[in-house]
């Protein structure tokens, strides 16, 4: 086996989502059978082993019985500590992953796909492109996502979308991790009619989310620490990793925005990272503080916290 065919490069990270995009779009989603799939792809068997395994990418040490057994015979020590476990290398898979479980939806909340939008291009100048691309719309927790896998190798400049009986959504934001950028946000516009065009980039996930959430209101960003890891905003060690939410509050109704429009940042990436889901991690040793910025992507409004 070729080297690279270990780890999951992007190239095998693209044909991950292309299997669970299959995944999702077998079965009628009123089925049980749909929350089966999606609990099986998305969250067992999430050992320490194999789910983590989309995080640092080797695949040539996984237990697939499920039984805990130490690795390939070598020994307890190949089986992660406590602290181990709170590292995250996320290979291109992750956030491929990130992206689809949030169609998945959660307990008896998982995502209703339906037909309600058409997804069209000029299929007349590049016909060999039709077999290449996979998309799925779903419905989760009152947002619809609209989730376009593009396996070829070239850009598509005008893919049109057309909406059917969803006018109840005032506004669409554009997700997309491709070979530079992972799962951030690329575009949010007002919908005016049933129709729009967006980019797809070569060798890409884009994810589409229209909601009801009036996204140029907000103006206010609160930052909430939610995590289950040992590390926490006041005191995040070497490796450890903890989680934040951005919310905000318009016309007297708390939203989410997390997922939605929000761009993060760190004000020093190379000691203490955080990803575009709100994941923060102390990568280099030493107790540096870093401000970890939440900013919506029109740079309405933004918020801060320290990382001690």
């Amino acid at each position: 086996m070729r080297f690279e065919n270990n780890l999951f490069n992007y190239n095998v990270s693209l044909q991950f989502a292309d299997a669970l995009l299959a995944l999702m779009s077998a079965p009628k989603a009123n089925e049980a059978r749909a929350e089966w799939i999606s609990m099986y792809s998305f969250a067992f068997p999430a050992t320490h082993r194999n789910y983590k395994h989309l995080l640092y990418g080797d695949m040539n040490v996984l237990d697939w019985t499920g039984e805990d057994k130490p690795l390939w015979n070598r020994g307890e020590e190949w089986i992660p500590t406590k602290d181990e476990l709170q590292y995250r290398h996320p290979t291109p898979a992750y956030h491929f992953f990130r992206m689809i479980a949030r169609i998945s939806g959660q307990g008896s909340d998982y995502g209703r796909i339906f037909d309600s939008v058409v997804t069209t291009w000029d299929s007349a100048r590049t016909p060999r492109l039709y077999d290449r691309i996979r998309a799925v719309t779903t419905e989760v927790g009152g947002q619809v996502f609209i989730t376009i896998l593009n396996l070829s190798d070239e850009l598509i400049s005008n893919f049109r979308v057309h909406l059917r009986s969803l006018s109840s959504y005032k506004w669409a934001v554009v997700r997309e991790t491709g070979r530079t950028m992972f799962d951030h946000v690329k575009d949010q516009f007002r919908l005016l009619n049933d129709t729009f065009s967006i980019e797809l980039s070569a060798s890409s996930l884009t994810q589409i989310i229209l909601t009801s959430i009036p996204l140029d209101q907000i103006r206010t960003i609160q930052i909430h620490e939610d995590t289950f890891t040992p590390g926490n905003v006041n005191n995040l060690s070497y490796l450890q990793t903890t989680r934040l939410r951005a919310t905000t509050l318009i016309d007297g109704y708390k939203h989410d925005i997390t997922n939605l429009n929000i761009v993060w940042s760190s004000t020093l990436p190379h000691a203490v990272k955080v990803y575009q889901s709100g994941l923060v991690q102390r990568v280099r040793n030493g107790k540096r503080n870093a401000v970890i910025s939440a900013k919506t992507f029109d740079h309405s409004c933004e918020a801060a916290i320290e990382i001690l």
